[in-house]
């Protein structure tokens, strides 16, 4: 849970172009 939290903060820090997708992903998994 918290990993998959860190993952996404990651990708999302390393990839703004990718926030969006990332944002909805994390939506999903929410």
């Amino acid at each position: 849970y918290l990993r998959g939290k860190a993952s996404l903060l990651w990708m999302s820090w390393n990839g703004k172009t990718d926030n969006v997708r990332w944002s909805r992903i994390g939506r999903l998994i929410h």
